[in-house]
């Protein structure tokens, strides 16, 4: 699949509200979903979900510093494209989310 065609699968995966752009709060509560699920499949302590939550926050705030170049305070898809193809971190992150939510889905 060419990086094109992954990137906007990916990004229509966290656009959950189906509106063409992510706001922080739906990306964060994608990610988070799939580190609950991950807590629960592996009977992580209960303990460790706030420290899980903050560094979501963190990572969900880089993306956006990384990403929304307009600074809109959204991330377009065009944005999520650019941003993703540019930016080795972004890619990372992202492919890590997008493995986790498809084994999820799998499951």
């Amino acid at each position: 699949m060419k990086l094109g065609s992954t990137c906007k699968a990916s990004f229509h995966v966290f656009d959950a509200n189906n509106n063409g752009s992510l706001e922080k709060e739906e990306l964060k509560r994608k990610i988070r979903a799939v580190i609950r699920g991950k807590r629960f499949a592996s009977s992580i302590s209960e303990h460790y979900n706030d420290i899980l939550d903050k560094e979501v926050d963190d990572v969900v705030d880089e993306i956006f510093d990384l990403v929304d170049k307009d600074k809109s305070g959204t991330i377009e898809l065009e944005e999520f494209v650019e941003g993703f193809s540019r930016n080795k971190q972004v890619s990372d992150i992202i492919d890590k989310v997008i493995a986790h939510i498809n084994a999820a889905d799998s499951n």
